[in-house]
């Protein structure tokens, strides 16, 4: 949607882009995280009231989640979808529909169809596709029209927000119209206009001007309806502008009435600070002058009243903005996620309680990602990120594990890292925070090419063309109370690669130390991790092999012998073809062959912990051993079980 013709994909598929949209008109700039904290005012002894907590303080976003594969998409002949910003409803039984274009298929003046689909919010068609039907009754003149976000209103009129697009030489021209949705059929049926650009069509077509307002959802906010976009016009010079987030309104009832009549009442564009300039081709105040345009901007209500508008400023990059009322005192952009490798676009928010449309202190950001540079529908993937706003709340903690490869490169991260001869290194785990504390100060996970990661304190990971993959945690600025260590960036130069490290000295002269990151929480523990290469399985707490992938992490050893423990040994042995790995609490390995020393293990499990029995097990038929917390060894066909070693930390144990 919003992008014009620029050839075919590997599929014959068609493929568009914003690139025009971009080249002169992204800005460079720096975001600061939306994060004040209430602050009370005394002005000649008159105390003024507290500066309002933030709408969404402390943000913490995990990394990349793929919702819908391109695989999938393809299986449901979707082949253009998702092709805007998404409507998302809870139906009574619990699962959830998504509303939201397939770029192809449709018949008539028009290719697009509407499509909805039912799952849930892991895989939004997990039940399939459950209506594909083109838009009803569009007006003759629009080449693309397709309809996503919806708004049900309390006597269950479904209203579905429109995008329309006119075209002429090397440009388009976008609309937002209003249409209503039939659960009953999947048809959405054409109603009228809400909001066009302040420039007009021919104007736009005869400046070669782009005017594309994106695919807004339906905010309500006290009692009316807005939508977000950016807005197009000309200034003084005749020259063409655009602003970088506008908002129209109508009154809710009045919306409704005008629908069930069959057409719509009018919308009106803030502008002056007044709600009386048109929708339809009415000037309009820019929100957040200064800044580079939001496109297609996804507005959400906060259970606390607040606004939460996400959008992407270019198609590599999606921030995130709020603002208490919905049209004034916007906070600073927070990035949420960049990736200078994939063109990424059409963002929805959504809440993870009763209305999706709300959402309280975590929600997922939904968005279309083409896997090159450049938008093609052969290869397309619906991904997600968890976003939560921390500030205020009690915090946890959360495991910084290092992990190195075969090639001598590192990544640093919370959570599995599931790749080839991929490994956490033994000891090389330390306690970040999950919440904004005082005293602390959040570490980003960054990427910079294909495959150099590095820990940042900066959000804008110190450039724009490097990929912000996730918020870590929150490390301590000084040394707190508790038993904690410095952690400091390093560099490899040579091999374009970073690492994380409890010595100043970076652990040998081949790397440069880049600055303190903080001071993580420190534990006795280390991760014992359990690798699979397709036939053995092999459990260790430090080096594998290439061929061996992560199967099962969270489980820790003591990385010293304490009372109550007893060592674990890693042993092998050849077998006809390969290698069978397995533990053992002898340090012969009941006669075969040691690989090292893993850990400790506890003999019972001491009191006021997280702790499972861990079982040996071997199936015969595979001549494989495994570790398992499940007695019955996981249910695997021909797996028995062989004896308890010991209990099992399930966390890293840090103390908050």
């Amino acid at each position: 949607m919003g992008t014009i013709t620029r050839g075919y994909g590997v599929r014959g598929r068609r493929v568009r882009s914003w690139e025009h949209l971009m080249s002169k008109r992204v800005l460079a700039l720096v975001f600061a995280a939306a994060s004040l904290a209430p602050l009370a005012v005394v002005v000649q002894g008159y105390a003024l009231a507290e500066a309002p907590a933030p709408v969404c303080g402390g943000v913490s976003v995990g990394a990349a989640e793929v919702a819908v594969s391109d695989e999938t998409r393809d299986r449901l002949g979707r082949n253009g979808w998702p092709d805007s910003g998404m409507g998302v409803e809870r139906t009574e039984s619990g699962h959830y529909r998504f509303h939201t274009p397939d770029a192809f298929g449709g018949t008539g003046p028009v290719n697009q169809r509407n499509i909805v689909s039912e799952g849930t919010l892991e895989n939004p068609v997990a039940h399939g596709v459950i209506a594909a039907a083109p838009l009803k009754g569009v007006p003759e003149g629009y080449q693309w029209a397709g309809g996503g976000p919806i708004w049900r209103s309390p006597d269950g009129t479904v209203l579905k927000i429109l995008h329309l697009e006119r075209y002429a030489a090397n440009m388009f021209y976008a609309e937002l119209h209003l249409g209503t949705h039939d659960p009953a059929t999947g048809v959405t049926t054409y109603l009228g206009p809400l909001v066009r650009p302040t420039v007009d069509f021919a104007t736009a077509a005869s400046l070669g001007q782009i005017a594309d307002v994106g695919m807004s959802s339906l905010t309500l906010i006290d009692g009316y309806l807005y939508v977000y976009f950016p807005d197009f016009y000309l200034d003084g010079s005749g020259r063409p502008m655009n602003t970088a987030l506008s908002v129209a309104r109508a009154r809710a009832e009045d919306v409704v009435r005008a629908a069930k009549a069959g057409t719509v009442t009018p919308w009106h564009k803030y502008h002056n600070s007044m709600w009386n300039s048109p929708g339809v081709g009415g000037a309009s105040t820019d929100l957040q002058p200064g800044q580079s345009m939001l496109w297609a901007p996804h507005a959400v209500r906060t259970v606390d009243g607040g606004v939460i508008v996400v959008a992407p400023i270019n198609e590599r990059e999606v921030v995130m903005t709020t603002s208490r009322d919905g049209v004034h005192d916007w906070s600073p952009r927070v990035p949420l996620f960049r990736d200078p490798d994939r063109y990424n676009a059409y963002v929805t928010v959504v809440g993870t309680g009763s209305d999706p449309s709300l959402v309280d202190k975590d929600f997922f950001v939904y968005h279309t990602q083409f896997m090159g540079m450049e938008p093609n529908w052969s290869n397309v993937q619906l991904v997600r990120h968890r976003v939560a706003c921390t500030a205020a709340t009690a915090p946890g903690t959360t495991a910084l594990i290092r992990y190195l490869d075969g090639t001598g490169h590192h990544r640093v991260t919370v959570g599995a890292v599931q790749e080839p001869g991929v490994y956490p290194q033994f000891g090389g785990v330390w306690g970040l925070l999950t919440a904004e504390q005082p005293g602390t100060h959040p570490l980003y996970e960054c990427r910079q090419g294909v495959r150099d990661y590095f820990v940042s304190r900066d959000r804008g990971c110190g450039g724009r063309s490097v990929a912000l993959v996730r918020t870590l945690g929150w490390i301590y600025e000084s040394r707190p109370a508790q038993d904690s260590t410095p952690l400091y960036r390093c560099a490899l130069p040579a091999i374009a690669d970073h690492f994380v490290s409890i010595l100043a000295d970076c652990e040998t002269p081949d790397a440069v130390q880049e600055g303190l990151l903080g001071y993580a929480l420190a534990t006795s523990r280390t991760p014992f991790s359990r690798f699979h290469d397709g036939k053995d399985h092999w459990e260790s707490t430090d080096r594998v092999s290439g061929s061996y992938t992560l199967e099962r992490s969270g489980w820790y050893l003591e990385n010293s012998r304490l009372p109550g423990t007893i060592p674990l040994y890693g042993c092998s042995y050849a077998i006809p073809g390969g290698v069978n790995h397995f533990i053992s609490v002898t340090s012969n390995c009941e006669g075969l062959t040691m690989v090292r020393l893993e850990g400790y293990i506890h003999l019972e499990p001491p009191p006021g912990g997280d702790y499972r029995p861990l079982y040996r097990c071997f199936r015969a038929p595979g001549n494989d051993h495994f570790m398992s917390t499940d007695e019955n060894c996981e249910g695997v066909s021909g797996a028995v079980r062989e004896g308890r070693l010991g209990y099992v930390a399930l966390t890293a144990g840090f103390t908050v």
